[in-house]
């Protein structure tokens, strides 16, 4: 049905309707995982770019909150506990809602274990931002009374606030965040403190790292068959990798992968096979 019936003018509608799209675009931008990026890549240009188209038509100057419900492991839950102040940014596009119900009902039924916890963000959104980009999707989606709103891959939060809330009976943990363009004006200054970080600890979660950062660069350039570009990329972020992870990490072998192909691509078939070599070594050793 994709294959048959899908536009350019379509993306939206697509992301918000299909389970199937939804999850392997999403999974492609999170694991870096650049065969399904490369399969996607005309459809993650075409959303983005939608959401853009629609995000200059906002005339609204009243800013707004939006809330997400999702649930997330303890482990990755401790780190952002210790993190109000910081930038984040996901990997991939990110859903919202206007209406906190809608937004929590997706993780209604579920518990707070071990393992796990429920995780309701609470982001204050201005209309006037220019660089990070959402939209209201409602008249894309099948569903109308979800008010969603959606964010396209790249937007920047600051986290203002971490508590525990009994919202609804569901006793969840609160994280509060604003949309901000600051990050591009502070960008040389928080890449020099989450360098001192990562030197102490290297984190692959939603944190705002440095080497997501050039990947998600990466991803978009090629994407759009800038493989020069994206190759200069894949280099900052393999080399940064490089200085904060064991040798074997399979973060390495993500990196020397990409890397491989984009060789391929580029028609350097030596260069591309001695770093799929590479890969191989280190996924032999890790899976």
């Amino acid at each position: 049905s994709f294959k048959v019936t899908y536009t350019i003018d379509s993306a939206i509608e697509w992301y918000t309707a299909n389970a199937f799209v939804y999850q392997l675009v999403n999974k492609a931008l999170r694991t870096e995982d650049i065969e399904l990026l490369y399969l996607f890549r005309s459809y993650i240009i075409d959303l983005r770019s939608q959401l853009e188209q629609e995000h200059k038509q906002i005339s609204s100057t009243e800013v707004f909150i939006v809330v997400r419900g999702q649930t997330m492991s303890t482990e990755e839950f401790e780190k952002l506990k210790q993190s109000c102040g910081v930038l984040i940014s996901t990997n991939g596009f990110f859903s919202t809602s206007r209406d906190p119900k809608v937004a929590l009902s997706f993780i209604v039924g579920s518990y707070n274990t071990d393992k796990k916890r429920l995780i309701s963000f609470e982001i204050t959104v201005d209309p006037q931002l220019k660089l990070v980009i959402f939209a209201d999707t409602e008249t894309y989606s099948r569903m109308k009374d979800e008010t969603n709103v959606l964010f396209s891959v790249g937007a920047v939060f600051i986290i203002t606030q971490i508590h525990y809330d009994s919202l609804m009976n569901m006793n969840l943990w609160k994280i509060q965040m604003k949309a901000t363009d600051d990050d591009w004006k502070q960008v040389d200054e928080y890449l020099i403190t989450i360098g001192k970080q990562i030197k102490e600890e290297y984190s692959s979660t939603i944190l705002f790292d440095v080497p997501s950062f050039y990947h998600q660069l990466e991803d978009v350039y090629y994407a759009k068959n800038d493989f020069d570009t994206a190759l200069d990329y894949y280099i900052l972020g393999y080399n940064l990798r490089c200085q904060y992870l064991s040798s074997n990490h399979y973060q390495i072998a993500v990196s020397l992968n990409n890397l491989g192909i984009v060789y391929e691509d580029k028609q350097n078939y030596d260069q591309a096979l001695e770093y799929c070599k590479q890969a191989l070594a280190i996924y032999e050793k890790t899976i």
